[in-house]
């Protein structure tokens, strides 16, 4: 049999709260968003003051060249110039070093020659003999004729002043150098 239903009756009052469900698990990590665009410049920050100046190792540097020239067959005990020089001024702790290179020879064949070279200094009044710079780098040679070159290098803190350098022989058996060639090499002022 059929029965119609009535309308439906006024909603109740609302319940109390039920507990909290647990924890569902994190979601997937969305995906990171475009980066902004870059602020404005700031103002540029004052200049700050200077620094002291650095010290430069090398304070002078020059060359030395030109013809060795003959050295006459004396047999010496002091050594002396051969080709060009040049003069070095240094302070009190300054340093000169140097090198050079000369080719050196006698005329007489199938004979031996025996010197002593180096780089040597004096005081730039032209007065004093000239002095090997480092004795630990003097050169002693016994050769057979020929124009063999002869490399010399040193150092010495001499002091403040102005000072000759150069090449220099010593002619340890006396015989004539006279087959020689040129001188080149340098010479540094240093700190």
């Amino acid at each position: 049999m059929w029965v119609e239903q009535g309308p439906p009756g006024p909603q109740g009052p609302k319940g109390d709260k039920g507990d909290q469900g647990e924890q569902g698990t994190q979601g997937i990590r969305g995906i990171q968003g475009i980066q902004g665009i870059q602020g404005a410049k700031g103002d540029k920050g004052d200049t700050g003051e200077q620094g002291p100046p650095g010290v430069s190792p090398v304070i002078s540097f020059a060359e030395l060249s030109g013809a060795v020239g003959s050295i006459p067959s004396v047999i010496t005990t002091q050594y002396s110039f051969v080709g060009n020089t040049i003069i070095v001024t240094t302070s009190e702790n300054q340093k000169i070093i140097g090198a050079a290179q000369a080719g050196i020879g006698t005329t007489v064949e199938n004979d031996f020659a025996i010197f002593r070279y180096g780089l040597c200094f004096r005081a730039s009044s032209y007065s004093n003999v000239p002095q090997i710079m480092s004795e630990e780098t003097e050169g002693e040679v016994l050769y057979f004729g020929g124009r063999p070159s002869f490399t010399a290098f040193g150092n010495a803190t001499p002091g403040a002043g102005a000072w000759e350098v150069g090449y220099c022989i010593k002619n340890v058996i006396g015989y004539s150098l006279n087959k020689n060639d040129y001188i080149s090499g340098w010479v540094m002022v240093v700190n």
